[in-house]
Formats: structure tokens, sequence, C-alpha cells
């Protein structure tokens, strides 16, 4: 796997590009939240059409991994050459990428906002909604702390509201599937 940042400008990227394919080694990104079991079972129960096409979906990413309020001065996610500028692009860029891996579609209308930390000038939450190319409304929010609170866990779910029922994922304990007018059942 290459870890964000895959390089800190488009040149160095093109050398990594060369030397994978002069070497024949295979060049991936590591989209870690795409391994997880429960985001595979989300996936597969997308790719059945089940609960038909998603119309909605709320994702939340909270916790442990986030608080970049305590990271000493020079670790690399505070420094926006390497990590951006705090935890959207350090960390909730991959919450982003395994909601877009589950629908397979792109996004056609994008807004966000972020919190800030004015005296470590870095970004420590966001909102982001975008409506894809076919409709779905996605809404993202992002939380390292509050008020400078830590957490001592991590929280990472995601709602998805489909034509004919719901579908509940914890990323890191289940996930739970109603059908429209149906009961909850945890499947995973």
């Amino acid at each position: 796997f290459l870890e964000k940042p895959m390089a800190l400008n488009s040149q160095e990227c093109q050398d990594i590009i060369v030397a994978t394919e002069k070497n024949h080694v295979a060049l991936m990104i590591g989209h870690s939240q795409r391994y997880f079991p429960t985001n595979i079972k989300v996936h597969e129960l997308l790719q059945t059409n089940y609960f038909g096409k998603p119309l909605v979906i709320r994702s939340s990413q909270m916790g442990a991994g986030l608080e970049l309020k305590s990271l000493a001065e020079n670790h690399w996610a505070l420094d926006e050459r390497l990590g951006g500028s705090g935890t959207t692009l350090g960390y909730g860029i991959h919450n982003i990428d395994k909601v877009l891996w589950w629908i397979n579609e792109d996004p056609d209308f994008i807004c966000g906002t972020f919190r800030k930390d004015f005296k470590r000038d870095k970004e420590f939450g966001s909102f982001i909604n975008f409506t894809t190319q076919s409709g779905i409304d996605v809404s993202t929010m992002f939380q390292g702390d509050f008020n400078g609170q830590l957490f001592d866990y991590q929280r990472d779910c995601a709602e998805l509201i489909c034509e004919r029922g719901h579908i509940e994922c914890q990323s890191y304990r289940q996930v739970r599937i109603c059908p429209v007018n149906g009961e909850w059942s945890t499947i995973l």
C-alpha cells in the first residue's frame, strides 16, 4: 500500500510510478476502510440491490485517531505539505472513499464547512455534503474532539436510507438492516 501523501509534487508521483513499472511492483493506494468486514458487507448488500438504490447516506467519524490537538507539533499530520491541514484530509478522506466505493458513483455537487483551531492553524472537524450524479444525497461529519476534550474510543457509523429499507453500519462493530416496515436485525 502507498499511504498518503503519495509525494510532495507531481514529479515525485511520476517518479514513483516509473519506478514501480520498471520493477514490476504493484502500486496501490491503502483505502483502509474498504477492508473492514462491516464495510465489505454493506458493499455486498448494495451490490445485490435487495434494498434498492440508496437515497440518503449519513456518515460520521469521530474519536480515536482524530485527536490532532494531542499530536506533537512536528507530527506529519500537522504538516500541510504531508497531511493536508487536519482531520478531513488526514482521516476523513477514508470515510468519503468508503461511501463512494459503496455506491460506485462520483459526486456531482459538493459543499462543506470546517472547524479550525486558529491557535495552531489546523482544522479539527468538518461537514461535507455532496450529491451524486444519480441524485444520492450524502452528508459526512468528521470530528477530532469537542472543545479540546479527546475521545477514548472511535465511532465510525453510517446510515443508508434506501428505496426498500435501511442499512446501519458501525465500521468497528456491526451491520444492521431493516427492510421497509420490518424489524431491525444485526447481520454482522
